[in-house]
Parts: structure tokens; C-alpha cells; sequence
């Protein structure tokens, strides 16, 4: 099963969406499907320019692909 999460926050922006997004994502990892892939499309962390925030353009974390 492909599950894909499109979210305009996602860690290590800040905000409510940004913390309850990863949070799902970590449920999704712990179901035992050997077919489970989750891609998550988001945009890069942008809410304030004063507060630097690094990311990057890709990041993969077992069957996550962020």
C-alpha cells in the first residue's frame, strides 16, 4: 500500500500542523504492512525569517520519503 500526506507544515517548521503531521507519520510507520510506502509532500520551513530553520530537499526514514 502507497500512502502519500501532502501537508504545508511538516518538521522543523513550527506550528500545530507541524507537530501533528510527523505524529501521523510515526503511526502510519508502525503499522506491520511489509508493502507500506509513505510519501510525504511538503514545502520547506518558511514561517519566520528570523527563526533559521534547516531542512532538506529530501529526506528518506525507512518506508517514509519526505
Amino acid at each position: 500500500m502507497r500512502i502519500l500526506l501532502l501537508s504545508f507544515y511538516y518538521e522543523p517548521d513550527i506550528g500545530p500542523g507541524a507537530f501533528r503531521c510527523p505524529e501521523l507519520v510515526k503511526q502510519l510507520q508502525q503499522i506491520n504492512n511489509t508493502g507500506l510506502q509513505v510519501d510525504v509532500l511538503t514545502t520547506l520551513p518558511h514561517r519566520y525569517a528570523s527563526y533559521p530553520m534547516d531542512a532538506l530537499n529530501h529526506e528518506q526514514d525507512g518506508n517514509v520519503s519526505i
